[in-house]
């Protein structure tokens, strides 16, 4: 059985700090590291600033349709991270996961087409 995972649901963005200055993604999945029926699961918490959470999202995060557009692209992100750590001969998945995206990623997310987030959808970890 290959290794593979799957987000569940992404809540967010809860705005935090003064005056809703950093924004918060809370993302619940579910992983499976190739052993039959032992599915896990696990929590990230992704942190944005109010100026790359603007960027990601392309406007005002906190309304629509720039709240689902930056929900779009946490999912691509936190499916890329994801993908890395399990992959690992040792993946530490136990605990809670922080992500602070990198301006570089900031960037990519920024100019990436839009994606429809799919949750429950099983995504396979290549060997």
């Amino acid at each position: 059985m290959a290794k593979s995972f799957r987000i569940i649901s992404i809540k967010g963005p809860v705005g935090t700090g003064p005056i809703n200055s950093n924004y918060e993604f809370y993302v619940n999945f579910e992983y499976n590291l190739g052993e039959p029926n032992l599915n896990r699961n696990g929590s990230i918490v992704v942190r944005l600033k109010d100026a790359e959470a603007n960027t990601i999202a392309i406007g005002d995060i906190e309304n629509s349709p720039y709240k689902e557009v930056a929900i779009e692209r946490v999912a691509v992100l936190v499916s890329r991270r994801l993908s890395s750590l399990i992959s690992s001969s040792t993946p530490e998945l136990g605990q809670s996961i922080s992500i602070t995206p990198t301006t570089g990623e900031i960037l990519e997310l920024r100019n990436r087409n839009r994606e429809r987030f799919q949750p429950n959808v099983w995504i396979q970890i290549p060997s």
